[in-house]
């Protein structure tokens, strides 16, 4: 016996067969330590942009309720700078920002690796092109965090009725 949240809701379009994950190769495992190691000496080398320092003096310097109500003028939801807040106000140095922006991209890219349906060939390129090996990986900004959440979706949108509460927190 099935549940109404097991069961999808009738629909006159018929649904294409889930795309089975590919395994976590060798060649994976190769390209994402590879990616790892490319990327950290980047962040190792990089200078802060001023937009990433304003995040971190933001969220060193204010309150909840005034990063939330500046997040009008930020350009970016309070994420982030919620992220960054508990780091920054315990005065952890500030290459933690970059060493968080580097976490959250990672985990993206592994899940890239792990979980997309695409072969090798285009998901080496994917983490390897400019977006994901600088400007989401080295660049300090919510980017990587966007990149994960919407690769976290990717994956759990096919359990979203088995499991609507997980889906719904993504």
């Amino acid at each position: 016996q099935t549940s109404v949240a097991d069961r999808a809701p009738e629909s006159p379009v018929p649904r294409p067969a889930p795309v089975p994950a590919r395994p976590f190769t060798l060649a994976s495992k190769i390209v994402f330590v590879a990616y790892l190691l490319l990327v950290f000496v980047c962040v190792w080398h990089h200078e802060a942009w001023r937009d990433e320092a304003d995040t971190w003096l933001l969220a060193r310097d204010a309150t909840v309720p005034e990063i939330l109500h500046r997040m009008g003028y930020a350009g970016s939801p309070a994420t982030w700078h919620l992220l960054l807040a508990p780091l920054a106000k315990n005065g952890v140095p500030y290459f933690s920002q970059a060493l968080l922006n580097y976490a959250l991209i990672s985990a993206a890219v592994g899940l890239l690796l792990w979980q997309s349906p695409f072969s090798l060939l285009t998901r080496t390129l994917i983490v390897f092109s400019y977006f994901f090996s600088y400007e989401y990986a080295v660049i300090a900004r919510p980017y990587s965090l966007l990149v994960l959440v919407l690769f976290l979706l990717a994956w759990r949108f096919p359990h979203r009725y088995r499991h609507p509460v997980q889906h719904g927190f993504l």
